[in-house]
């Protein structure tokens, strides 16, 4: 390519320096765990993206040690609360939501689990499974926090029960 060409000298781009710079700068800025922290990580509610196993991989290449917990509901019960109440056609678009978490987390083997909020909201017991498998303490005492606060669309998220 000539020193002409405005991309010239984009193959001497360091890629790998450039993730690692990345992934310390979602760290640092984004997720900010405290320094007693033993596992962190990110929220993502987008698995619509039609490349969303490319997407997945770059996150486990930026990312090492990933893991990928993915949280399903009832479809019934999805479409009933915050901005699905009013959305057309959202059995249909949740429903292929939800195919696409559980496809997306069985496809990283032993590095994704299924939470069912359906049933961790009932019985947060039913957590244990994910603590194990993040080879974590459960501590049932300490859900008291999480689930003592209102998340989502319908209040104010923070907010007591």
């Amino acid at each position: 390519m000539p020193p002409t060409n405005p991309w010239f000298g984009i193959d001497e781009y360091p890629r790998w320096q450039a993730r690692d710079m990345i992934r310390d700068l979602a760290v640092g800025t984004i997720m900010r765990p405290p320094s007693w922290a033993i596992v962190t990580g990110f929220k993502e509610i987008r698995w619509d993206y039609p490349d969303l196993h490319d997407y997945l991989d770059w996150i486990e290449g930026t990312f090492p040690d990933t893991r990928f917990v993915g949280n399903v509901r009832e479809v019934e019960d999805t479409i009933k609360s915050g901005w699905w109440k009013k959305t057309p056609k959202a059995r249909e678009i949740v429903s292929t939501r939800d195919r696409k978490v559980r496809d997306a987390i069985a496809s990283r083997d032993e590095r994704g689990y299924i939470v069912d909020y359906t049933e961790y909201s009932k019985t947060p017991e039913s957590l244990r499974g994910l603590f194990e498998w993040l080879d974590e303490p459960f501590n049932r005492a300490a859900l008291k926090v999480p689930f003592g606060r209102t998340h989502g669309t319908d209040a104010k998220s923070g907010a007591s029960r």
